[in-house]
């Protein structure tokens, strides 16, 4: 059994959220999209193809075919709780609790099932209310996802948003995974707030194909498409490889999506699609194959160094005899002037992991840095690597030694130095998609 500390666990989840890509801001409304002023009702419009946009049904319509092997890079590190197992699917923030966490039993002097209630009031503040009270009650608050499910598509778009935030951090039973995805796969197609859409699409990041999340696929390729707000569509290019690829292959439509995806003029939503083309590899289909690596090495000759980082990344997921070029290219990018570059470069080594370890002298450097973010991402980084890292691990203790180190830095210095060490690893680098 392991213990977190309060900083070890803030740590965890910094790090996953960062070698998965930093979640942006929350978007703003599409300001193509007003309320009726007159009407003063939030109305949620009915879908025009029900199956279409749920994704009910064969998630494979006639046509389309798997193309495989998705062999990219490894996906980066994922947290883990005190189990030792990824928080992911029907596991929220509680599963990272521990053993001594004990979830109330009432919240604000009322009951689970009293707050239950109070979602079908006519009061929308109310219903609100409502929802917040039951995301507290921790695992216990499983028995209401059918409600808050119900109240993903409330007329009012304070109690929907909220709804679906608690559900993207919740705990679920396996069995209510279906509903959960169905739901959030009506708010990603259907919702006409672009923040809704948005934290819809985060909240499917937690399943993947064989987690139920197939069939919120359709309505996640819809939006990649929706030019109304880059935000969305960067979501959706970063959840798509985990929704269209199973042991089997990987649904084409993804490649289409991702390919289109990094010609897209918003360079972050860029980036999310070089980043799922690196994760799933080359597909076994020729004629996509030939897609991709125009696309990727396209990128290559732009002033757009993140991604040109990142197509390089991706060319290596492509095909691994390209390491030995794509590499030193990616890694000269970790001494760059510009902090900004610097600072994708060592995402970029942290998303290769091992094979990235020649970056390790240049990393170390900036242990001595007095920029927190950039130690922290160093950290990161050289834990990704493990034990390949290994030249690391005296740097990281003359870091240690010193005395004024902040709780947050020395939890992340003491993880990479177990990492490459060997002592503990306790984040896992799952196969990739097959």
């Amino acid at each position: 059994m392991i213990a977190f500390t309060r900083w070890g666990l803030l740590f965890l989840l910094v790090a996953g959220t960062f070698l998965v890509g930093q979640e942006p801001s929350k978007p703003e409304p599409n300001p193509a999209i007003k309320k009726d002023e007159n009407n003063k009702k939030d109305d949620v419009p009915p879908p025009k193809n029900k199956e279409d946009l749920t994704g009910k049904g064969d998630p494979m319509p006639p046509g389309e075919t798997k193309v495989g092997p998705g062999r990219g890079i490894k996906p980066p590190a994922q947290v883990v709780g005190p189990d030792g197992k990824p928080v992911t699917g029907s596991t929220g923030l509680t599963g990272m609790m521990g053993s001594n966490y004990q979830p109330p039993t009432e919240v604000g002097g009322k009951l689970l099932r009293d707050w239950v209630i109070d979602l079908r009031s006519a009061d929308p503040s109310l219903r609100e209310q409502a929802i917040r009270a039951i995301a507290s009650f921790g695992p216990n608050a499983r028995e209401a996802i059918p409600q808050l499910v119900e109240r993903m598509a409330d007329r009012d778009s304070s109690p929907r948003m909220r709804a679906v935030l608690a559900i993207k951090y919740m705990d679920y039973y396996d069995k209510d995974i279906p509903k959960v995805v169905d739901g959030l796969a009506k708010r990603v197609s259907e919702d006409p707030q672009a923040a809704i859409r948005y934290e819809a699409l985060m909240a499917l990041g937690r399943f993947n194909y064989q987690e139920g999340g197939r069939t919120a696929l359709p309505a996640v390729l819809k939006v990649a498409d929706d030019q109304g707000n880059w935000e969305v569509r960067r979501s959706a290019y970063s959840i798509l490889p985990k929704l269209g690829a199973d042991e089997t292959g990987v649904d084409a439509r993804v490649y289409k999506a991702l390919i289109n995806g990094v010609k897209d003029t918003a360079a972050r939503a860029r980036h999310e699609a070089l980043i799922g083309l690196a994760l799933l590899g080359k597909p076994n289909d020729a004629v996509l194959a030939t897609q991709m690596e125009k696309a990727l090495i396209s990128v290559l000759n732009t002033r757009d160094v993140p991604s040109e980082i990142f197509a390089r990344v991706a060319l290596i997921g492509y095909n691994s005899a390209n390491t030995k070029i794509q590499m030193p290219l990616i890694i000269k990018h970790v001494r760059d002037t510009d902090f900004a570059h610097r600072m994708i470069a060592i995402r970029a080594v942290s998303m290769l992991g091992p094979p990235a370890h020649e970056s390790v002298p240049d990393l170390v450097i900036y242990l001595n840095d007095k920029n927190p973010e950039l130690i922290m991402s160093v950290c990161m980084a050289l834990t990704s690597m493990g034990p390949d890292a290994q030249r690391a691990a005296d740097p990281l203790r003359q870091f240690l030694s010193k005395k004024e180190i902040p709780d947050d830095l020395r939890s992340a210095a003491s993880f990479a130095l177990d990492a490459v060490t060997r002592r503990r690893f306790n984040v896992t680098n799952p196969n990739p998609p097959r």
